[in-house]
C-alpha cells in the first residue's frame, strides 16, 4: 500500500498513507502477514482520517503521560503500541514500551520481585518505573539497546 521506490539494496515501498490503509482490502492485508490486525489497522486508519487534522502530530507537543493517554484511548492501541509509537515517532525518548522480553529483562537485571506468570498493567507501570528511575528521560532507548542485545543473544543460539 506504500509507494514503490527503487533503493541501493532493491526494491522497498514507503510506508502508506492513512488513506491507503482506510482503504486498503483487509483479504489482502490479512494474506500479506497482518493476519487477524488486518481490520484493526483498516478501522485505526479510518478513525484518524476523522479526527482533526495533525491531530498524532500534535502529540509531540504535549508531555509524555498525556500523549499516552490520548492515544490508549484509540480502538486496539494499548500501553505498549501507545508507549512505542511515543518513543518512535512522538519523541516521548522516556516512554518505555514492555512485553514479555523487556519484562524478563527487567526481572533478571533489576527487580526479581516482578517475575509473574503474566504481565498484568501493576507489572508493566513497575516495570516502565523501574527503567525511568535508571535511565531517566532515555529509557526508551535504554530499553531498546538491551532489547536488541537480548534478540541477539537469542538469536545465536
Amino acid at each position: 500500500y506504500g509507494t514503490h521506490i527503487e533503493t541501493p539494496l532493491g526494491t522497498a515501498y514507503t510506508f502508506p498513507t492513512l488513506s491507503a490503509l482506510a482503504n486498503a482490502d483487509e483479504r489482502l492485508l490479512r494474506s500479506d502477514l497482518w493476519g487477524y490486525r488486518a481490520p484493526r489497522v483498516i478501522h485505526l486508519a479510518q478513525h484518524l482520517l476523522a479526527m482533526p487534522p495533525n491531530w498524532l502530530e500534535s502529540l509531540r507537543t504535549v508531555p509524555y503521560p498525556i500523549a499516552k493517554a490520548e492515544l490508549v484511548e484509540l480502538h486496539g492501541i494499548g500501553a505498549k503500541i501507545a508507549d512505542c509509537i511515543c518513543v518512535f515517532c512522538l519523541d516521548k525518548d522516556s516512554a518505555t514500551p514492555v512485553d514479555t522480553h523487556i519484562r524478563k529483562i527487567t526481572c533478571r537485571l533489576f527487580r526479581p520481585d516482578l517475575e509473574q506468570k503474566s504481565l498484568t498493567p501493576r507489572v508493566y507501570e513497575e516495570v516502565v518505573q523501574e527503567w525511568q528511575s535508571r535511565f531517566g528521560e532515555y529509557a526508551g532507548w535504554a530499553q531498546q539497546y538491551l532489547f536488541l542485545a537480548e534478540m541477539s543473544k537469542n538469536t545465536k543460539k
